[in-house]
């Protein structure tokens, strides 16, 4: 039910008849050369929080349980003023745990305009003062009347808190999808908003799909192409500009929802092992890293920095990031494990980088292979079936047994690179659902545009999703309200 608007119209033409006689009196006090502009602009310019607590929950020394104060700078949280809609808000929320209950804000009116508040019900208003404490669990309405006292114009003032605490990692369970089940390898990969799963059965390749805010019902494609899809199509496949492709009797196929097929141009690579933005990338027999930028049109042999001989031949990952220095250049790592049989000594999985500029006359640059010396420290362990995301400014990574001379426990931790791939190390946060059992070593992991993980156990056909708490996808902060005047 709204305030009645007679009854607020008296508050506010008795604060400004108020108002206008100190304004007023004040005239008649001063020189009388002096000259009173007065401007009939009502609005809102600046609104900023002042200091404020905030409350979590946390133990002692000796293990009892303890409230930890700590004090948030509020003009730290810059304050959005929509002028159009009249509302006021914080694109970036206030730490998990912030008292918004006694909130002091200064709030600046344009040209000395004065700002007043209305109380929670909206059944009175009074003048704002920089010390009021102010209750803002849930939107207010503040006021503001032009020094001439002609216009008064309202504002909505919402604040908005995280939820949850940060490094919330909490695994959610959805409907099991046996048809992954006996799959002797998969891939899972987000496209055009499906969450889409590539799995083989050693005689041919398989593709389901869901919606990515689904994960319960599963649709299984049917390809309009005569040929099967390859049983080795897990491990030759390419993802770029929402279209998933392969090779198939050295022709590269491409689509863009599992069904629907085209065909391209014939290429030398043996295998397609990943993309990253719209360059594509494959193996050849003789062990060489080929590129495409134009959807397999024309390919490059790229050049390495090491022998070939070091290049995965198995378990290989895409993955790439932009730098935050320099949105126009992108760092790609391969990452995988050599021959088992070949390398039976390796004990750590082998990582290349190359670096991707974008523009014109960009310079084309070599693979770079990272040292893998023994003394070094934090190397990511050589697991079987080694997956790796790019997840929280960083990258992710998990396998299954370990391969040749590694002693790392199967899906023992997950393991987190800042570094783009130089060291890993096991992140606590993130922990592996604690009934996730696989034997077989056939999953897969894969991060959304929404930043869920989502882990698939081909052995069960159990799914499960996570999503760090503070890369929840950012809810709607403006709350358009509309109040009778």
């Amino acid at each position: 039910m709204q305030p009645n608007s007679n009854n607020m119209k008296h508050h506010i033409q008795h604060i400004l008849f108020v108002i206008v006689a100190s304004l007023t009196l004040s005239s008649c006090l001063g020189d009388n050369e002096d000259e009173i502009i007065y401007y009939d602009d009502a609005a809102i310019t600046q609104f900023t929080l002042g200091n404020l607590n905030q409350y979590l929950q946390g133990k002692t020394f000796d293990g009892q349980d303890s409230t930890i104060v700590n004090t948030i700078t509020g003009s730290d949280y810059k304050f959005t003023i929509d002028q159009i809609n009249h509302q006021i808000y914080n694109t970036t929320p206030l730490p998990y745990g912030t008292d918004i209950t006694k909130v002091t804000c200064t709030v600046t009116a344009k040209n000395g305009g004065v700002v007043m508040i209305q109380n929670i019900a909206r059944d009175s208003i009074k003048v704002h003062s920089p010390n009021d404490s102010l209750d803002f669990t849930q939107p207010r309405a503040f006021t503001v009347q032009s020094n001439s006292t002609r216009n008064v114009e309202e504002y909505i003032v919402t604040i908005n808190v995280k939820k949850q605490a940060d490094n919330v990692f909490e695994w959610q369970q959805v409907n099991a999808n046996n048809s992954f089940v006996g799959m002797t390898s998969i891939r899972a990969f987000e496209m055009d908003g499906r969450m889409y799963v590539v799995g083989s059965n050693e005689l041919s390749s398989t593709i389901a799909y869901t919606d990515i805010d689904n994960g319960e019902t599963w649709e299984q494609a049917t390809p309009n192409i005569n040929t099967p899809l390859p049983a080795n199509m897990p491990e030759n496949m390419a993802v770029a500009n929402n279209r998933l492709y392969t090779i198939v009797n050295g022709q590269l196929i491409s689509t863009y929802d599992g069904t629907h097929w085209q065909t391209g141009n014939a290429t030398n690579a043996e295998r397609l092992i990943g993309a990253y933005g719209n360059v594509i990338f494959g193996l050849t027999t003789d062990g060489n890293i080929l590129s495409t930028s134009d959807e397999g049109k024309t390919w490059q042999t790229d050049e390495l920095d090491a022998p070939t001989t070091l290049l995965p031949r198995r378990d290989i990952n895409i993955v790439g990031q932009t730098l935050k220095t320099n949105t126009d250049v992108q760092r790609v790592l391969l990452i995988g494990n050599r021959d088992t049989e070949a390398y039976p000594n390796d004990k750590y999985a082998t990582v290349w980088s190359r670096i991707i500029e974008t523009g014109n006359n960009a310079p084309i640059y070599s693979w770079m292979h990272y040292s893998q010396a023994a003394e070094a420290l934090y190397q990511l362990p050589r697991l079987r079936n080694i997956t790796t995301c790019p997840y929280d400014d960083g990258l992710i990574a998990i396998g299954g047994q370990p391969l040749g001379a590694c002693q790392t426990l199967a899906f023992s931790a997950i393991y987190f690179s800042a570094d783009a791939g130089l060291t890993w190390k096991e992140d606590s946060r993130l922990t592996l659902p604690k009934d996730f059992v696989n034997l077989a070593n056939t999953f897969a992991m894969t991060v959304d545009s929404k930043n869920f993980v989502w882990l698939i156990n081909a052995e069960t056909g159990n799914i499960w999703r996570a999503r760090l708490s503070q890369l929840a996808e950012e809810e709607q902060q403006t709350i358009f309200r509309t109040f009778k005047k």
